[in-house]
């Protein structure tokens, strides 16, 4: 799986989505990012369901709660 990466950050990663200029891998790594950092609650709500619906697809995973 593709990983968020540090040469365009976060803010930069989350604008490459807007845009839609990054492929399936690397959106799948940015919304596990979000969900793992629980950054993805600051979002609009459009993330969230999007989140959802990765979860739901088995693209990403629920973080662990305790952690």
């Amino acid at each position: 799986m593709a990983k968020v990466t540090d040469k365009i950050g976060i803010a930069g990663q989350i604008m490459a989505f807007e845009s839609g200029e990054l492929q399936n891998e690397e959106v799948y790594a940015l919304f596990q990012f979000l969900l793992d950092s629980r950054m993805i609650y600051s979002l609009q709500g459009s993330y969230q369901r999007l989140a959802e619906e990765l979860i739901l697809a088995g693209k990403v995973e629920v973080p662990d709660q305790d952690e």
